[in-house]
């Protein structure tokens, strides 16, 4: 678990962001067990496990959480759970490509950013910061439609790939108005 102190230095950096300070903050858990010189976390679990720590309960429930019954939560940790890397060592690794092209659209790293609501919770700058990431790394930031920032506030954070999750609302003009304020802020999906 993290230590209290460690999270009381944390908490005045505000306008870092969370995976950031959280790295920063922590050493490794498991450090003589590791051959990582890293001193912060490695794997989605450990950044889980301190945004636990880190995060009031209720905000830390909202994001961890699912829906209803959280079927869809179990699903997503055993399909990730029986992925493994195999490793391949003794590489030339001077010149990798991850890059790949996604309905279309050419990306750097081959993971997306999968719409979620709230980052507000998190960190200050919420989707704002989240989408400059995924534009650092050159991927593809899918935009909730329970976003705590507008489509148009969004598109001014970074010049990167915005995808847009959208719900049709009952009111089609709606749905239409929506649509419209996405394709001009530039959005492409």
């Amino acid at each position: 678990m993290l230590n209290r102190k460690i999270i009381k230095k944390v908490a005045p950096e505000a306008g870092k962001p969370l995976l950031a300070r959280l790295i920063e903050a922590s050493p490794r858990k498991h450090k003589e067990d590791s051959m990582s010189t890293s001193p912060g976390p490695i794997n989605l679990f450990e950044f889980e496990d301190l945004a636990k720590e880190r995060l009031l309960k209720e905000e830390y429930d909202y994001i961890a959480g699912g829906a209803t019954d959280e079927i869809s939560v179990e699903r997503n940790r055993r399909a990730f759970e029986s992925w493994a890397l195999r490793p391949r060592v003794l590489r030339d690794v001077s010149a990798l490509d991850l890059s790949t092209t996604v309905l279309g659209t050419k990306v750097s790293l081959p993971v997306l950013i999968a719409p979620c609501g709230g980052h507000k919770r998190a960190h200050p700058e919420g989707e704002s910061a989240t989408y400059r990431a995924a534009t650092a790394c050159g991927t593809i930031f899918a935009v909730s439609a329970h976003s705590n920032t507008s489509f148009e506030e969004l598109a001014k954070a970074a010049t990167g790939h915005l995808w847009l999750q959208l719900y049709p609302f009952h009111d089609r003009e709606m749905t239409k108005s929506w649509l419209r304020r996405a394709k001009a802020a530039g959005y492409e999906a």
